[in-house]
C-alpha cells in the first residue's frame, strides 16, 4: 500500500473498524490494519489505513497512512499518504 511501509508482526486486526483494544490512545483504523508485536491485540502500536487514530511511544499517526511505533518490521515509521474510499 504505502512505500517503505511498517508493521508489528503479530495480531494483524484487518478490515473494517480494526479497534483491537477499544481504549482510548492505542491505535486503530476504520479500513486498515493494526498490529501488535506481542502475541495478543491488548495492545497494539502500529496501524495502516484509512482513519486511523491514536499511537504509543510518543507517537501520534497520521489519519491515513502508516504508523508503527515500538519496533516494526521495517523500522519505526509515520508516514502520511493520500486515501480515497470510493463508495457505490
Amino acid at each position: 500500500m504505502i512505500d517503505n511501509s511498517s508493521l508489528q508482526p503479530n495480531c494483524n486486526r484487518e478490515g473494517f473498524n480494526s479497534v483491537p483494544w477499544n481504549v482510548a490512545g492505542w491505535p486503530r483504523a476504520r479500513i486498515g490494519i493494526v498490529s501488535n508485536q506481542e502475541n495478543d491485540c491488548s495492545s497494539p502500536d502500529s496501524y495502516i489505513g484509512i482513519g486511523g487514530d491514536g499511537g504509543q511511544c510518543n507517537v501520534s499517526g497520521f489519519s491515513v497512512g502508516d504508523l508503527a511505533s515500538c519496533g516494526g518490521d521495517n523500522g519505526d515509521k509515520n508516514l502520511a499518504a493520500f486515501g480515497a474510499v470510493f463508495v457505490r
